[in-house]
C-alpha cells in the first residue's frame, strides 16, 4: 500500500451534467441512490454522490482492489468505515462544504471536516465552546468569525476521528490555538492523544485534520481535472 495519510480534494467549479452524474450514480449501491434521492438541495446531492464515488474509488486503488469488492458499514454513531476487506492500521473519513469534498485517507484513527465561512450569530457558540475558547474568540474582535471556524473545525475533526460525532459532547474537549498555530487539545487525556494541522486551502474556507500520530501530508490532491477518470 502506498505511504499514509494521503488528502485528495475535489473543488465543484459547477454542477455535473447529467451524463456526468449518470456515470457517477452507476458507482453507488443501492442504498446510497436511495440517500441521494432524499436529498431536496442539488449541490447537497451532487457533494454525496461525489464523496461516495471518491471514496470507493480512490480505497480501491490504494489497496489493490475492485472497486464493487468494497464493502462500507457504519458504526453505531453512524461513523462509516471499512468492514471488507478488514485492514489492519487503515482508516478515512470524508467531508464535503458547499464548492468543496475532502477526503483522508490513513494509517491510523483519523478524523477530516471542512466548513465555508459563512455569516451567523456568533451566539450559537455560547452552546458548543468552553469559556476558555469564548475568551479566545473575544481576543479577536475583527476576525471573530473565522476563528469561530477554526475551532468548529478542530472539533469536528476530532469527534470524528474518535468515531462519536456529535453524540460526544463539544464542551467536553477545550482547544488553545496560539498565534504561531500551535494547537493543543486539553484534557490531554481526552481520547488518547491527538495532533491536529489546519489546512488554508482557500480563504472562504477552514479545514482541519485530526490524527493520533503526529504525521499529517504536505501535498494534496486535487482532484479537479481528475474526478471523470475515477469512472
Amino acid at each position: 500500500m502506498t505511504t499514509l495519510p494521503k488528502i485528495f480534494i475535489y473543488k465543484r467549479e459547477r454542477f455535473l451534467t447529467k451524463i456526468e452524474s449518470d456515470k457517477l450514480h452507476s458507482l453507488l449501491t443501492l442504498e446510497e441512490k436511495n440517500k441521494i434521492n432524499r436529498f431536496k438541495n442539488r449541490m447537497d446531492a451532487e457533494n454525496f454522490l461525489i464523496a461516495r464515488v471518491m471514496r470507493r474509488k480512490l480505497i480501491a486503488s490504494l489497496i489493490g482492489i475492485v472497486p464493487e469488492k468494497l464493502i462500507f458499514e457504519v458504526n453505531k454513531y453512524g461513523r462509516p468505515f471499512l468492514k471488507f476487506p478488514r485492514i489492519k492500521n487503515f482508516d478515512f473519513n470524508l467531508s464535503h462544504s458547499e464548492d468543496y469534498v475532502v477526503l483522508v485517507i490513513a494509517d491510523c484513527p483519523i478524523g477530516i471536516d471542512i466548513e465555508k465561512i459563512k455569516p451567523l450569530d456568533i451566539k450559537i457558540a455560547i452552546d458548543y465552546f468552553t469559556e476558555q475558547e469564548l475568551k479566545y474568540l473575544d481576543s479577536y474582535p475583527v476576525k471573530r468569525l473565522e476563528r469561530f471556524y477554526e475551532l468548529w473545525v478542530l472539533k469536528e475533526s476530532f469527534i470524528k476521528a474518535i468515531g462519536r460525532g456529535l453524540f460526544f459532547p463539544l464542551k467536553k474537549i477545550n482547544f488553545e490555538c496560539s498565534k504561531g498555530r500551535n494547537i493543543i487539545l486539553r484534557p490531554k487525556s481526552a481520547k488518547g492523544k491527538w495532533f491536529f494541522k489546519i489546512y488554508e486551502i482557500d480563504k472562504n474556507y477552514k479545514m482541519a485534520v485530526c490524527s493520533n500520530k503526529n504525521k499529517f501530508p504536505q501535498k494534496i490532491n486535487f482532484m479537479n481535472k481528475n474526478l471523470m477518470q475515477l469512472i
